[in-house]
């Protein structure tokens, strides 16, 4: 794969769809990706500042891709990138965007996150996408805020950091701190930004030239199973949404049932028909599902993670959990470690010259099609 150069470092040619923007110095961005960030949210994130400055025809961002290690860091999906330094050698910046994705919440990086205070304390803007926000929480710019987390790492953080606020919103602004879900949400995340540092015209240019139609605002919320179940049928909806709430404290069917203005019967039918499992069936699911996120995503002990799932005794949940995914919590919890260590290096075959590469633009500006 041929070397990738920074578009932003140097002008695009003026659009004249939106003209020139005023001269002033770039905003200096710094990108750091962990290992196993989310190419995705990456892509997109780095994107929307390039064509920022192509429809601009200015250099309103210039931007550095950092990373945590040294040399090579693989993405989730394997693929590798050669970012142009370590986080420590990246100067100083006026935006810090961390990327990461499985595996964040192992992250224990002192230098990492005394770099990141030491940023915040200087006035930088920090973002976070993904699961990144196990990062800023771990060092302790969480305090106070809240931030956008991906629905399936919520139960998770917040049994761990149980005094920060975290939500399914798409991203949150607040105060210095902005926050994301992951995935596509970086977009929106970045045409925010955007929008702040220059205007929404330009915001809603970029967003037309990407072809995203429909760009999020920070109070939407993610698209989980009830939300689009109730596109279904808004009675079975909701007494999913009853379901997720109270996996801790189980309810029975019938109190399910009651407070669903349902009549026992008629749930039963309406998790036949359209999910074709009973309501007993689907409800310890959930709980597994949940108890599996922690196992992967948590150090809970097993006993603490059977009880916050509502289940009697963790022999019980045992028992269950290994009849349902044919594995033991202790062997799920250790192959999802290794796979969290090893998804670092799926790609660790290939020849270094097939990494992206970020090194400064030398000859101007690459990849002048920003569909491309």
């Amino acid at each position: 794969m041929e070397e990738l150069t920074r578009a932003a470092e140097r002008p695009c040619a003026p659009s004249p769809r939106t003209g020139s923007a005023s001269a002033a110095p770039p905003i200096r961005v710094a990108f750091v990706l962990t290992p196993g960030f989310s190419f995705i949210s990456f892509a997109c994130a780095i994107d929307v500042l390039r064509v920022a400055n192509m429809l601009s025809g200015q250099t309103l961002y210039s931007y550095r891709v950092l990373s945590t290690v040294e040399g090579q860091v693989h993405a989730s999906n394997g693929t590798p990138a050669v970012p142009e330094a370590h986080f420590e050698k990246g100067g100083d910046c006026q935006l810090i965007v961390v990327f990461a994705s499985y595996g964040a919440e192992q992250t224990e990086d002192e230098a990492l996150f005394a770099w990141l205070r030491r940023a915040s304390r200087r006035g930088t803007c920090i973002a976070a996408a993904g699961t990144a926000p196990y990062i800023l929480a771990r060092a302790g710019l969480l305090e106070g805020r809240l931030a956008a987390l991906h629905w399936e790492s919520i139960n998770s953080f917040m049994e761990e950091f149980p005094g920060l606020g975290v939500c399914d919103r798409v991203f949150v602004e607040d105060k210095n701190v902005w926050t994301c879900c992951g995935g596509t949400s970086a977009f929106d995340m970045m045409v925010a930004l955007v929008a702040r540092d220059h205007g929404a015209e330009l915001s809603r240019a970029v967003a037309d030239q990407l072809v995203y139609p429909s760009v999020r605002k920070s109070g939407d919320t993610q698209q989980r199973s009830a939300e689009r179940l109730r596109l279904v049928d808004p009675e079975l909806a909701a007494l999913i949404k009853l379901m997720e709430g109270t996996l801790e404290d189980p309810l029975t069917l019938e109190q399910l049932a009651r407070r669903a203005h349902l009549s026992p019967r008629k749930m039963q039918r309406l998790f036949a028909t359209r999910i074709g499992r009973t309501p007993k069936q689907f409800y310890v699911e959930l709980r597994l599902a949940r108890a599996r996120s922690l196992l992967s995503q948590t150090r809970m002990p097993v006993a603490e993670i059977a009880v916050s799932c509502g289940f009697s005794s963790a022999s019980h949940f045992s028992n269950l959990y290994k009849r349902v995914y044919q594995i033991s919590p202790l062997a799920e919890r250790a192959r999802a470690q290794a796979s969290a260590g090893g998804s670092y290096n799926l790609a660790s075959s290939m020849p270094p010259k097939q990494a992206y590469r970020f090194t400064p633009a030398a000859d101007g500006p690459t990849g002048d099609h920003a569909g491309s």
